[in-house]
């Protein structure tokens, strides 16, 4: 909800003049010998949509709710900053906070193949067993390595984590893959 100066919200502050409003306007009609001018509370209740508005559309944007586990189902692909021929792509599911999922992986001039993802999250937090199982065909010698990777969905769409690999520890930024996105 959006606040103004953190201390109260738009809601409570536009219900507390409301009220006040109404029992002013009460409290005139109940006393039938003093007439109030009416003036002072239409600029009071102009002034006060003012600085509603001021709060609700000023220049701080309303701030998005946190992500919750659902919000990690979905297409993802890693943040390669222009790095061109490298693929990190999966596709995931979640259902009671257990995450499960394939993707694809690929280097410029390296293995290629698919990967396997499952693991858990929790409100904003997500735990993954990532392996990776390089193309048969082509990579004959090498066998499926198992990674775990460990982040938080900063945003709706944003992984921030480290993932572990032969005991190597690297950052890894994921984004959130829609319709339309380049491959």
């Amino acid at each position: 909800m959006t606040t103004c100066a953190g201390t109260f919200s738009v809601a409570r502050t536009a219900r507390l003049i409301l009220a006040w409003l109404v029992e002013r306007r009460s409290d005139t009609f109940r006393n039938a010998a003093v007439i109030r001018d009416m003036r002072p509370t239409k600029g009071l209740l102009i002034s006060a949509c003012a600085f509603l508005g001021a709060c609700s559309s000023g220049t701080a944007p309303a701030s998005a709710p946190p992500p919750v586990d659902h919000d990690v189902q979905g297409s993802w692909g890693e943040n390669f900053a222009g790095a061109p021929g490298n693929t990190f792509l999966i596709a995931v599911t979640e259902s009671a906070g257990r995450v499960a999922g394939t993707g694809s992986f690929a280097g410029e001039a390296g293995p290629y193949g698919a990967l396997e993802v499952s693991g858990t999250v929790a409100n904003d937090s997500l735990h993954l067993q990532i392996i990776y199982d390089f193309e048969p065909t082509v990579f004959r010698n090498l066998h499926p390595d198992t990674t775990h990777f460990v982040g938080l969905l900063t945003h709706r769409d944003s992984i921030s984590g480290q993932l572990t690999r032969d005991g190597s520890t690297a950052p890894l930024e994921l984004v959130r893959l829609k319709i339309g996105d380049p491959p």
